[in-house]
């Protein structure tokens, strides 16, 4: 359809989410559509997602590394604090994940949530309590394989 010049104008300023694009048709006509934003263009929303994708890739290399390096060095008040840190750091936003995929409704999503957060500072929690007070994640792990 032909558009006007304040038609125009109107498309233009409504698109926030991305830019309005013309182009000419078959018959001579102007037409309108809508294209997703350039990719050079950045929101606070996209670069807090990339910011959260980063730090959850850091934590996951982290503990790929740690793991080993407990079973190397053997108990560390250091490599377990770490795990301790990040072992329910790491379960939390995998949970968080399942809960975004899976769980429906405005009050039901906020429940789930709230539940996942009250559980994840409890296990990091346990955790350091383990740490300082106890034989630490490396020990108990070394305390189970040498059971008969």
């Amino acid at each position: 359809t032909m558009l006007s010049r304040s038609s125009i104008l109107a498309a233009r300023s409504l698109s926030k989410s991305g830019s309005v694009m013309f182009r000419v048709g078959a018959a001579g006509q102007l037409q309108c559509f809508h294209s997703s934003p350039p990719l050079n263009e950045k929101t606070s929303h996209d670069s807090a997602a990339t910011s959260h994708w980063k730090f959850e890739r850091v934590a996951s290399v982290a503990l790929l590394g740690l793991v080993p390096a407990a079973a190397i060095v053997g108990p560390n008040q250091g490599i377990d604090m770490a795990l301790s840190v990040l072992i329910p750091l790491h379960c939390h936003w995998g949970m968080q994940q399942v809960i975004m995929d899976y769980v429906h409704g405005k009050t039901t999503l906020t429940a789930a949530n709230a539940a996942l957060s009250l559980l994840s500072l409890l296990a990091f929690a346990g955790m350091v309590h383990f740490t300082l007070y106890d034989v630490g994640p490396t020990k108990a792990v070394q305390l189970l394989w040498t059971i008969k």
